[in-house]
């Protein structure tokens, strides 16, 4: 299976991705959604701009809109990983909000959403 991505730039520019393609994956700096792409990835809705902070700067990119990410599926739910930790999805369509530190800057953004980025197991 091949699972591909698209997200926004300005709005307007569509960039196309393979989640399961490992050189996709952005370096250290320019993963500012914590990505990861591999096999077991899988695309998931990003529900908001990404900001990266540190405690003098702020970072706010506007690329986004889907992004790559580890999942695994228990008890009927999808549990996305992000940078290693499994965050559940008790409903279809819920957003949830990531807040995690890494080399010293604090990711914020939220994967989910309406679109239907998260659901059941199954969907």
């Amino acid at each position: 299976m091949r699972l591909h991505f698209f997200f926004t730039f300005d709005s307007n520019i569509f960039l196309p991705g393979r989640c399961t393609d490992e050189s996709n994956q952005p370096s250290g700096p320019d993963n500012y959604a914590l990505e990861w792409y591999g096999r077991g990835s899988r695309c998931f809705e990003q529900a908001s701009k990404w900001e990266q902070r540190t405690c003098s700067t702020l970072k706010q990119w506007k690329r986004f809109g889907a992004g790559c990410y580890g999942h695994r599926c228990s008890d009927g739910m999808v549990h996305v990983v992000v940078r290693n930790v499994s965050m559940a999805c008790a409903q279809e369509g819920q957003v949830i909000d990531v807040r995690l530190m890494q080399d010293s800057w604090l990711h914020e953004g939220e994967v989910g959403g309406a679109g239907g980025g998260l659901g059941k197991e199954g969907s």
